[in-house]
């Protein structure tokens, strides 16, 4: 009888017709962070029509707004769901790796293992991180690519890339980590960035940091309260053109053959996310750089 009201409970919430708050009196802080990470990876799940594992007939999905994701869901979801939990599977893989991505062109926005931080991933990113990594000294991600975070105040809080790492205790900034380079821009708080064989970064609310091609780079400043990019659109302060290319990539799912194009020039504005044609005008045309789109394929010369 308890598990069935359980069940009960939990299909009310995934309807909509319980709040999180009251759900909480029915299951613990780390039921709740399962059930999102279930529920976000069925959000993602494509059937296999030859054999049939799990067929729920009706999953309709609304997009979070600042809060829990909410589905709705038949009652032999929720059914479905304890019983992943009871056996403990959490969708993750054999290294107890939790990873989320998002594809060209997407954003995702998730909720982290303390339950009150989160990270907005940009186009073409990923962020993953493992159960070790999490505990009351300290909280760890790895991304790759390009993402917003805002983190509540706790135990240190560190996102690891590919060229560095960016360590916080409670506060919002973006990190995009990218070939040969990495920014960081803080929107409150502080956060110090280490790249390998520099000294630390502070970075203050206000303020960006580029690390290019072995050297940080003069500081800048930030005026916006969080990345334009969440707006659909992606701006740019005296930035790389590796870094505006890769961005374009990510964001238009494209391969770019930039020849002997000097990608350490600097590129200042902004271009849309969802006009292909008119970002490619507004990036290159200012730099004279002639640019030809075939298919998936971007080809630059001068």
């Amino acid at each position: 009888m308890a598990e069935d009201f359980k069940d009960h409970q939990l299909a009310k919430w995934l309807n909509g017709e319980l709040s999180e708050e009251e759900l909480r009196e029915h299951f613990t802080p780390e039921d709740l962070l399962k059930f999102r990470q279930i529920l976000d990876e069925v959000d993602r799940w494509t059937p296999d029509l030859e054999t049939e594992v799990f067929s729920p007939e009706v999953v309709t999905r609304q997009e979070k707004q600042g809060k829990v994701r909410r589905l709705w869901l038949p009652l032999s979801v929720a059914a479905s769901i304890l019983i992943l939990l009871a056996a403990g599977i959490l969708f993750i893989n054999k290294s107890d790796q939790v990873r989320y991505a998002t594809a060209a062109g997407e954003t995702r926005d998730i909720a982290l293992p303390d339950g009150r931080s989160t990270i907005i991933l940009a186009a073409n990113s990923s962020v993953s991180w493992t159960d070790k990594s999490w505990s009351a000294a300290q909280r760890q991600v790895n991304l790759k690519g390009k993402g917003f975070l805002q983190v509540e105040e706790g135990s240190p809080f560190i996102v690891n890339t590919s060229s560095g790492k960016v360590e916080v205790l409670g506060t919002s900034f973006e990190v995009h980590e990218f070939e040969s380079g990495l920014q960081v821009n803080c929107y409150q708080g502080t956060v110090k960035a280490t790249v390998t064989g520099q000294s630390p970064m502070m970075v203050n609310a206000g303020e960006s940091y580029l690390y290019f091609e072995g050297q940080w780079e003069a500081k800048a400043e930030v005026s916006d309260a969080a990345p334009q990019w969440l707006n659909n659109e992606s701006s740019f302060e005296n930035a790389p053109l590796r870094q505006v290319i890769k961005t374009l990539e990510s964001e238009y799912n494209l391969k770019t053959d930039a020849g002997t194009i000097n990608l350490s020039r600097r590129f200042t504005g902004s271009f849309p996310n969802n006009n292909l044609d008119e970002a490619l005008r507004l990036v290159f045309v200012p730099l004279s750089i002639t640019y030809e789109l075939k298919g998936d394929r971007l080809y630059l010369s001068e």
